[in-house]
């Protein structure tokens, strides 16, 4: 299946805990450690499948001396995350035997990171990971995390948003989501202060998109000049 959301990228202060938190807890695979190709001196960490697929990829900036952020005007927030049908107790329990506290919600189980990332674990219609892309470590292939659902933009204008999208990609909002496939969804929230937002630890840096290829991807830099 082909995954509209390509990878998210966030900032973390804490690398130990980070490398423990997505690779330990959550069962992904430390697919590379790399830099900041903006700055050289900063740490990245990918983590995904164990062919770092797009579609399952998190990546964190490391940022040793990263204070507090302020998520107010506008910020991106959150990582859903795809699990197979049934898989949901296993989760359960494996958070529980973690001492992670999480809450559930139908299909749902919402906890944090260290950096205070809000995880959320989806029980999707979907088979579970090829073999080629499970992970060798403690949890089943048939209960392995599946990749990327979603994630939220909260903005001051919910409308601007949504038109931007419209206009440029052919995505429809309705009722505040924009539906990327069978699955996948962006959640646009509206935001209530115009106090500055302030990136810290937590904080999600990007959200990269697939396209189809780089013939696409020229037709969509062309579209993006004409509408300035």
């Amino acid at each position: 299946m082909f995954a509209p959301l390509h990878h998210v990228s966030l900032l973390t202060r804490y690398a130990e805990e980070n490398h423990f938190f997505y690779t330990t807890l959550l069962g992904l695979r430390f697919v590379k450690k790399t830099v900041n190709q903006e700055n050289h001196k900063m740490l990245h960490y990918y983590y995904g499948d164990y062919a770092g697929t797009p579609g399952s990829v998190i990546t964190f900036f490391v940022v040793a001396a990263l204070a507090n952020r302020y998520d107010n005007d506008h910020f991106l927030n959150s990582i859903g995350l795809k699990i197979p049908k049934g898989s949901l107790h296993f989760w359960e329990q494996r958070l529980t035997e973690a001492q992670t506290i999480f809450t559930k919600e139908q299909n749902t189980l919402y906890f944090q990171d260290r950096d205070q990332v809000t995880i959320r674990l989806v029980e999707v219609e979907q088979p579970s990971l090829a073999k080629a892309l499970q992970v060798q470590n403690s949890i089943p292939g048939d209960k392995q995390i599946l990749g990327l659902l979603s994630t939220e933009f909260h903005v001051a204008d919910l409308e601007k948003t949504a038109e931007f999208f419209y206009r440029l990609l052919g995505w429809k909002t309705d009722q505040g989501y924009l539906q990327l496939n069978g699955t996948d969804f962006i959640q646009l929230v509206q935001t209530d202060t115009a106090e500055k937002t302030r990136m810290g630890r937590g904080s999600m840096d990007h959200v990269a998109f697939s396209i189809k290829d780089e013939t696409a991807l020229d037709h969509l830099y062309k579209k993006a000049k004409q509408q300035g």
